[in-house]
């Protein structure tokens, strides 16, 4: 839907693109409500303690997590864009066009508003990148700037609803 708004910025819109546009929005709101019931399912299973490692250099943040194969996985909707690193393994993603496949060695750009959704086909290691100009090294800091999550509600956080449901607690929790 982006690139159909940005190729129509300056023109005329006609019925075409206007519909082309709508259908997009269409299909972007079908994903996202099929994410949220999917989420909404998954809470009420038992999750795994997934360690995230936080990486830095200046003006950049690494968030990587590691998923052992069978998982399935859905990330924090994303406040920025980032760049996506697969450095092991390979992942089945979800995204409103069908799955794509990613494997060891690709790399792939997480737009901004997008939620990840993916199944481990394999060991999965999982790296974004993300902008950090104020390079802020604090975990829980850096989880708000880059999703629209509190950090003890993510993977790894004390308010995780998946880790407070199954009674467990996380040895990787924010503090």
């Amino acid at each position: 839907m982006r690139e159909l708004l940005s190729a129509g910025l300056g023109k005329v819109l006609t019925p075409e693109m206007a519909a082309d546009i709508e259908m997009a929005a269409r299909r972007h709101l079908a994903y996202v409500e099929k994410v949220g019931r999917l989420a909404d399912e998954i809470v009420r299973h038992p999750q795994d303690d997934l360690p995230v490692l936080h990486h830095f250099a200046d003006g950049i943040y690494g968030r990587q997590i590691d998923m052992p194969a069978g998982t399935l996985l859905i990330g924090a909707p994303h406040r920025l864009e980032s760049i996506v690193v697969v450095s092991k393994g390979k992942i089945m993603i979800a995204t409103q066009d069908g799955p794509v496949t990613v494997s060891a060695g690709e790399t792939l750009v997480c737009r901004a508003g997008t939620q990840n959704v993916g199944f481990a086909v394999e060991d999965v290691r999982w790296t974004n990148f993300f902008p950090n100009p104020g390079n802020i090294c604090e975990p829980e800091a850096l989880v708000e700037m880059v999703s629209f999550m509190k950090a003890d509600e993510i993977l790894g956080g004390r308010n995780n609803v998946q880790l407070l449901m199954s009674g467990k607690t996380s040895a990787g929790a924010l503090k």
